[in-house]
């Protein structure tokens, strides 16, 4: 299942894969924007199984494997998804980047 998101800008349509969570579709400008962009979307949308909690992130920051989990968003979460478990599917130019919410 591949879930678009509306994002008003943006020259470039990323594919994201995210083990177990699904493909998502977003255009921006760059991979990390494309990034901030779906994790706010996520907290936006209250899919606390996906954002590591506070203990979790004490704990990977103390044995040094924080840094492996994929971070961004208007509030620096740090996602439950380690870098491993994340694919660009695609990414191209796209000028025509808007697309309303939908779900395939």
């Amino acid at each position: 299942m591949k879930t678009k998101l509306t994002k008003s800008y943006g020259s470039q349509r990323f594919i994201l894969g995210f083990y177990q969570a699904g493909e998502y579709e977003v255009c921006a400008d760059h991979l990390q924007e494309a990034l901030d962009f779906l994790i706010d979307t996520w907290e936006e949308n209250n899919k606390h199984a996906f954002f590591l909690i506070d203990d979790e992130i004490k704990e990977y920051e103390k044995d040094g494997t924080l840094e492996d989990y994929i971070s961004g968003g208007n509030h620096g979460r740090y996602t439950s998804f380690q870098a491993y478990e994340v694919s660009l599917i695609s990414e191209e130019p796209n000028p025509n980047c808007n697309f309303e919410k939908e779900t395939n």
